[in-house]
């Protein structure tokens, strides 16, 4: 076979029946390396095992000093104490009801479902879960499907078909919701009680949500609500005709 010049050059730095040392190999690898992007090296290790067997299965990872080169994205479903200390800890996006509302906000009514990107997403959630159900990278995919170039109820689709194998149950909490907005909406056209605070479509809904289960005397659940929103930082000011919340 006819070689070219770069590798006449490589091929005469490796002496062919020496055995080298990692360190020295891998120095020799970089001086070796001619293509204008990252090459790869490939590592072959004997064990002495029969990957047929179970029990003789082996597996393992390494920790890249440089990383892989891609750009990480860290996404967190968290809320609470676990929120602030994902965001401490760079994460680009996290929320629980924050995603819960952003889901909610999606009209089933705009549009009918364009099935290429329904299949489109989903082939590449897929690719993203692997064959390790990899969730992390499954809760991403939520979030680039959001931000995906399609009408709602396309969305909406992918959102479900995603949620069926990470079963979050998103749409059933956005319905829920985007029922409890509805409330707070007709209520306030009535004028009735009215919802004032940081513009947070989530927790208004759970404000919301106390003001109807006090309503019904289901004060256990109204208390629950409250506990929640407390754990979040929320402080309930009541008033007469409505309540006011802040973060604390």
């Amino acid at each position: 076979m006819k070689h070219g010049k770069k590798y006449i050059d490589a091929a005469k730095l490796i002496e062919n029946n020496k055995t080298y040392d990692p360190n020295e190999a891998l120095e020799l690898c970089c001086k070796t390396a001619t293509a204008k992007f990252d090459e790869t090296v490939e590592l072959h290790v004997r064990l002495g095992v029969d990957s047929r067997h179970a029990d003789q299965q082996v597996r393992g990872a390494v920790v890249l000093p440089n990383g892989t080169g891609k750009n990480v994205r860290v996404i967190a479903i968290a809320k609470g104490d676990a929120a602030k200390a994902a965001e401490a800890a760079g994460a680009q996006e996290v929320g629980d009801d924050e995603l819960i509302a952003k889901i909610a906000a999606l009209n089933p009514e705009d549009g009918t479902v364009d099935e290429a990107a329904l299949k489109e997403y989903k082939e590449k959630f897929l690719q993203q879960m692997g064959n390790d159900l990899n969730t992390s990278m499954g809760v991403t995919a939520l979030y680039d499907a959001l931000k995906a170039k399609t009408n709602d109820a396309t969305k909406l689709a992918i959102l479900d078909s995603y949620d069926q194998v990470l079963s979050l149950s998103l749409l059933e909490k956005a319905a829920a919701m985007r029922e409890a907005n509805a409330k707070a909406q007709t209520a306030k056209a009535e004028g009735g009680y009215t919802v004032t605070g940081e513009g947070d479509p989530a927790i208004d809904a759970l404000v919301m949500q106390r003001y109807e289960a006090k309503k019904s005397k289901n004060f256990a659940e109204a208390d629950r609500i409250r506990d929640e929103l407390k754990a979040q930082g929320i402080e309930i000011v009541d008033a007469k005709d409505g309540a006011s919340w802040k973060r604390v």
